[in-house]
């Protein structure tokens, strides 16, 4: 793990620490926020996703399937059955969007996870997922979230946390 100074003058994390376990990287990240002044330390919650962001990206293969599609060659993805065999989800997605557009179009994730999850829509099947279970819980402080599409303004799970208070 790598830190550096924000403006506040606490220590930042910035990149994942080497940690294979889920177990060691939680107990580095606890000792590293045991550094942060107190009042910004008690708003940190920490998550451990299992299961990368990818993962609820092909789960809504809805949104894969519009993403990819184009009105003469529409994209008939279909999510695995079972997402506990995706191995490595990132390279999953990979494989389908340049098995669709061609090896020189690869899934580029900073922009291409946004707008997948603008498209989704409703969260009926990334809420079968256990880790956006958890990351939607910590999030709204109900296991059942009702995270809604309301159009362009809140299409993106920040701006819906922030509409709820979180």
């Amino acid at each position: 793990m790598r830190s550096g100074s924000n403006r506040l003058g606490s220590e930042t994390a910035v990149e994942r620490s080497p940690a294979k376990k889920c177990a060691d990287e939680a107990n580095l990240l606890r000792a590293f926020l045991r550094k942060v002044k107190p009042p910004i330390r008690k708003r940190i919650r920490l998550l451990c996703l299992t299961w990368e962001l990818e993962t609820w990206l092909i789960a809504e293969d809805r949104a894969v399937r519009e993403h990819l599609s184009k009105p003469a060659h529409p994209c008939s993805y279909s999510a695995p059955k079972d997402l506990n065999k995706v191995d490595d989800p990132k390279s999953h997605l990979d494989k389908v969007f340049t098995g669709f557009r061609g090896k020189s179009r690869r899934y580029e994730d900073r922009i291409e996870a946004i707008q997948l999850v603008q498209k989704w829509p409703d969260i009926n099947r990334v809420k079968k997922v256990p880790s956006f279970k958890r990351f939607a819980t910590l999030l709204t402080g109900s296991g059942t979230p009702a995270l809604h599409q309301c159009g362009a303004a809140c299409n993106n799970l920040a701006h819906q946390a922030a509409r709820m208070g979180h």
